[in-house]
């Protein structure tokens, strides 16, 4: 089982390596990580989730 989650990490990082170099950048970006999880729709769920609620926090530390 782990090296099967070894290997996907392996091949989800250079998703990413591999987007950010097509784009000309050696930053990758949160675009970048839902492009790569396109494979996997349970991990965008999460992904989208996350982001969500990462943002209302964001909002809530600018009004205070």
């Amino acid at each position: 089982m782990s090296k099967v989650i070894r290997s996907y990490i392996g091949v989800f990082a250079k998703d990413l390596s591999s987007f950010a170099s097509h784009a000309k950048r050696s930053t990758i970006l949160p675009a970048d990580v839902f492009l790569a999880a396109r494979k996997s729709p349970t991990l965008v769920r999460h992904l989208q989730k996350f982001t969500e609620l990462y943002t209302l926090k964001q909002q809530k530390q600018r009004q205070s």
